[in-house]
């Protein structure tokens, strides 16, 4: 099973295509929403997919509600969500799952989504170290590449979210 962790930037509006994607090649895939994530994602497109769509804890005494999985997608990875994954926050479900793929060494992707204005905060080069050596392969949302250090420019979100090809992640 594949984890789709999404967050709140342009990129979830677009992870539909990623289950589709997944499941086309016969991989079962779970999306995992930060609070954040909820207002971006297409929830129609997600329904009819029949996707499981997950943003907390289960509650105390009942069963998992998921396998665990093979291997976990960060995208988009926003300042916030990254940070916290590398300091070893888990104080939400989706950082929970994020940090524990990380602590087993899970294959993990991780796509870098963030802005200069917060690229230039002086705990950014350092978290994308810190996920570099534990593991995690960072993508560049422009060109599936590896993450080339270069934040995106302000207002160019949702151009770089409408061309992301799911690929080089999955």
């Amino acid at each position: 099973m594949i984890a789709l962790v999404v967050t709140g930037a342009p990129l979830t509006r677009h992870v539909h295509r990623g289950v589709a994607l997944a499941r086309a090649g016969g991989r079962p895939v779970a999306v995992i929403a930060t609070a954040a994530a909820g207002s971006w994602l297409d929830h129609d497109e997600l329904a009819r997919l029949d996707v499981p769509v997950l943003d907390t804890h289960r509650p105390p005494g009942t069963p998992k509600r998921l396998p665990p999985p093979d291997a976990v997608v960060l995208a988009p990875g926003t300042f916030n969500t990254i940070n916290k994954l590398a300091a070893g926050i888990a104080d939400t479900y989706a950082l929970s799952v994020l940090c524990e793929a990380l602590a087993t060494r899970h294959p993990m992707a991780v796509v870098p989504f963030v802005s200069r204005s917060l690229a230039g905060h002086p705990a950014w080069p350092r978290s994308l170290a810190t996920l570099a050596e534990a593991g995690a392969r960072l993508v560049d949302p422009r060109t599936g590449g590896p993450w080339s250090g270069d934040p995106l420019e302000p207002g160019t979100g949702d151009t770089v979210a409408a061309a992301f090809d799911w690929r080089w992640v999955l």
